[in-house]
Parts: C-alpha cells; structure tokens; sequence
C-alpha cells in the first residue's frame, strides 16, 4: 500500500493483471496531451531564505492541477522544473480510464485551470496558467535503464501529439500572448461541437517543416437539451446488436429479459450503456437514473456492468468499475408499457 501510490494508474493497473515484461506494459494508444506552464510560479525561497511561502504556492499549485485532472478521469504524468518555469505534463486517454471524449475532457481541463491560474490569487502565487493541448497517437508506456544493476524506468508518453502540445504551451507562454489556452487541428475536430473557439492564424513550430493551424478554445458550449446521440467510438457492431436486442425484446416477444455487457475495463461498456438509456428514450419509455445504496455493494458483480429486465417490472442497467461501487443505473421498463402497442 505505501509503495502503491507512487504507480501510476496506468501501470499498476496491468501489473495487478499479472503483466511484468516492458513490452507489455508499453503501447501506441489515442491521447490526448496538455502540457500547462505555470508562468510567475517561483518555486525559490526569499531573500532571507525563507522557503515557506514558495513551499505553500507550489503545493496549492499541484494539489488544484491534481484535483481538476483527476475529476475528468486524466493523469498527471509528471511536474518539471526547468529553464522554461514549472511544467505539468497531463494526459487523456491513458489506462484504465480511457473515453470516447478524453480530447473534450482535455479541453475543459484547460479551460478551467486557465481561469483559475489567472495570475491574480495569491495562494497560487500569482500563477498564469499557459496550456498547449495536442491529440493523436502517441506511444504510452515504460522508458529507462535496465541491467548492469540499474533498474528505474517511468511510465510517460511520447510523440508527435505531445510534442505540438510542448511547442503551443511555449506560444501562449509568450510575453503578449493573448490567448491562455491552444489546441491543435485534431484536438479541435473532437471538440467543435462542445466547445467554442477562435481559428488563429498558421504558425510555425519548431520541429514542423509545414505551419499548422492553431485554435483558441474559448468556453463550453451550453448542452443540448433532450439529446439522445451516443458516441460509439469503434463499437458500431456491438451498439447496432443491443438495438436489435432490444427491439426484438420490446416489439415483437414483447417478453422481458436479460442482457449482459461483458469486456475489460475501459473496453466502452459505458458507451453502449449510454446507447441503451437513448434507446429507452427513443421508445418513450421512462428512464430513471440513481445511484446504489451503501449496503449494495459489488462484491458480486466485480468485472461486470449488467442490463436486466424482469418481466411485469423494470429492467435496471449498472456500471461498474473493479473494486468499486456501481458509478450510476439506469433502469428502464421491461416491456412496452403501452399493451395496445
């Protein structure tokens, strides 16, 4: 236990699976990647020497960056301090959490450090946050020396995504940069239905032959109200069979039953949970969302999320993570609730 809070998720995850060997534990994986330059952080003590105030603003700094990442499910993979300031390097996307929407969970990230890194609150040392946010491919996995006694590695992420993210977190680090936050063409294609931004002109990177275009996220667009669209991220197949599943069940055996969502973590069970709520919204149905009691525990259900129905009662869909709690239900009726349909 105490060791275990020094792994990252990423790895400690495949390591309680059993995997040991380096290839394993490295793969090309969808990221996406904001490095964040805390810009007048002075992480130095004063000038009689007194390192308690740089001490307190760089804690309060890393606690408030661990805190907005972690609640959108993303990692801090590492706090450097070098001649370009103090840096976090943050990544969606990585295991055991990967989503359909890790490039907008991105995105709001920054957003919302951006605002509250404004250089304007003393707890934070007067910090100005300057975000650069990359996606694409990228490889996630372990890196260092081995052998001839040495063994330490650390788990990151590297390529190309990552190094665009590195070179606009130095743009919008520039003195007269007007913009807090950039993101990439990629990472704006995920995102420009759910947030707006502004188009900046071509830029040239270092380490880029070409320009490339550069977009300012400005704020979240409000939510659509009564949308039932389901992302599907690659799960086409298995979202169109629950469909049929389903209509079969309610259409024409107008008969309850069972469904089970079986995969490993992160393997988008969520999306097609998501994707049986619609369903129920489409065939006006009523849907209804809560969350488990205390005393209903997981210990019986630890690697699944189940949709069940019984007949004259109501079916009930949960999620779970292993180990935990069910995250949310959603419980839909068993069969048409109208009897002349």
């Amino acid at each position: 236990p105490l060791l275990r809070r020094y792994v990252p998720s990423s790895v400690a995850a495949k390591l309680h699976g059993g995997v040991r060997g380096d290839a394993d534990l490295s793969e090309m994986r969808q990221v996406s990647v904001v490095f964040l330059n805390c810009v007048g952080l002075r992480l130095a003590p004063a000038a009689d020497g007194d390192w308690s105030a740089a001490r307190a603003a760089g804690q309060a700094v890393m606690a408030c960056v661990q805190e907005e990442v972690h609640h959108a499910e993303g990692q801090v993979n590492k706090m450097l301090v070098d001649d370009k300031g103090t840096i976090f390097l943050c990544a969606f996307g990585l295991p055991p959490r990967p989503h359909s929407d890790d490039a907008f969970r991105a995105v709001r990230t920054s957003l919302v450090l951006a605002a509250t890194f404004s250089g304007a609150r003393d707890e934070f040392g007067g910090t100005r946050a300057c975000i650069g946010v990359g996606s694409g491919r990228a490889f996630a996995g372990v890196v260092g020396a081995s052998g001839d006694g040495l063994n330490r590695r650390e788990f990151t992420t590297m390529g190309d995504c990552v190094n665009v993210a590195a070179r606009m977190m130095g743009l919008a680090s520039k003195p007269g940069a007007t913009r807090q936050v950039l993101m990439d063409e990629d990472t704006k294609e995920s995102v420009k239905e759910l947030v707006f931004f502004e188009a900046l002109p071509e830029t040239r990177l270092k380490g880029k032959a070409d320009p490339i275009a550069l977009f300012a996220p400005l704020k979240e667009k409000p939510k659509k109200a009564g949308s039932t669209t389901v992302a599907r991220s690659g799960r086409d197949e298995e979202y169109w069979r629950l469909r049929g599943v389903v209509a079969e069940l309610l259409v024409y055996q107008k008969q309850s039953g069972l469904i089970l969502l079986i995969g490993g973590r992160g393997s988008g069970k969520n999306i097609l949970v998501q994707a049986l709520e619609s369903f129920g919204a489409e065939a006006g149905m009523v849907v209804l969302r809560g969350a488990p009691g205390k005393d209903d525990g997981a210990a019986g259900a630890k690697h699944r999320r189940s949709v069940g129905t019984a007949s004259g009662q109501q079916g009930g869909v949960t999620s779970e993570r292993d180990g935990e709690e069910p995250a949310f239900e959603v419980w839909l009726p068993a069969a048409n609730p109208n009897p002349n349909h």
